[in-house]
């Protein structure tokens, strides 16, 4: 018996269209799915390579602008850091306590201005004493009114008490200094007075507008001094910074500006002569003040007569 013929059963049509489209569709799932892992991979890499810059810590750089002046015992300064690290860790100080000293007597308050505002430490130059935290001695600021050491032997001082300035204590009437720039003490004004020097004082306002003499009266008065400093003291007082001292000259409540006092132990129905306004105008005229000043000098002195335009010494 001839075996039977086998014959292949073909796939239809319809069902190999779909084992195919399962098959792109999985490849298609497959490609997606490894380019989500991939970009995956690299949104994890991209952090960590951020995160592995920003664990180096910011180094700080602070920079300070100089202390501000001292205001109430406190002063303080500025400062900034330069890489912004956004950290106060190495910030310096900004704040600290300074010292301001005392305000001279009626004068203004601790810091040496009205309100409480800035003022100069110690050291500093200045114009007038409201520049300053303390006092203003021959043109810087010091926490005292009078400062050995300035070469200006101010009252307060002597050739005991501060040789740099004063000079070697002399003997007899030969004084080393006789220019004062601050006022007299009772008792030093009593000693010369004693030992017959006259004294001369000069008051003047730097800012004054009545002072209109053309003579330059203290520049004057300085060379007058170093002629006869056998014969007479001169203290040179600013009367905008020693506005009490200046009061005990004052005409009818009135402070003149410029203004001279002579006094001594002889001459004079009051032992002293004021020259001011008008009569130190007319004094003056001459705008000499050797031939102006220096007769009324010796008429309140025993040690010198002004005979001729000229000083001539005698011995009492």
């Amino acid at each position: 018996m001839v075996p039977p013929i086998m014959q292949k059963t073909a796939t239809p049509p319809a069902k190999t269209g779909a084992i195919v489209i399962a098959i792109v569709i999985i490849l298609i799932a497959v490609v997606i799915a490894v380019a989500i892992l991939l970009l995956s991979q690299q949104g994890q890499q991209a952090p960590r390579s951020g995160q592995s810059q920003t664990q180096q810590p910011c180094q700080e750089n602070w920079i300070c602008g100089d202390w501000f002046a001292c205001a109430v015992g406190q002063q303080s300064k500025s400062c900034y850091d330069a890489n912004a690290c956004g950290t106060t860790h190495m910030k310096p100080a900004t704040t600290q306590s300074c010292f301001s000293p005392p305000p001279a007597t009626g004068g203004s308050n601790a810091t040496g201005q009205p309100g409480g505002t800035e003022c100069l430490q110690a050291g500093f130059q200045c114009s007038s004493a409201s520049d300053c935290c303390g006092f203003c001695v021959n043109g810087v600021c010091r926490a005292a009114q009078s400062y050995c050491g300035d070469t200006h032997c101010d009252s307060g001082e002597n050739c005991s008490s501060c040789k740099s300035d004063c000079g070697e204590c002399a003997i007899g009437r030969n004084l080393t200094n006789n220019v004062f720039t601050q006022p007299l003490s009772n008792s030093a004004a009593s000693d010369f007075k004693g030992r017959g020097y006259v004294i001369v004082t000069y008051l003047y306002s730097p800012g004054c507008d009545f002072c209109y003499y053309p003579t330059d009266i203290q520049s004057q008065l300085r060379s007058l001094a170093g002629l006869l400093k056998d014969i007479f003291v001169l203290v040179i007082i600013n009367v905008d910074e020693n506005p009490s001292e200046a009061a005990k000259y004052a005409v009818a409540n009135t402070i003149y500006k410029p203004y001279i006092r002579v006094e001594g132990i002889s001459g004079g129905s009051l032992g002293y002569d004021a020259l001011y306004g008008g009569a130190l105008g007319n004094k003056l005229i001459d705008g000499d003040v050797l031939v102006d000043i220096a007769p009324v000098i010796c008429n309140h002195s025993d040690y010198c007569d002004f005979i001729d335009n000229k000083v001539t010494r005698v011995t009492p």
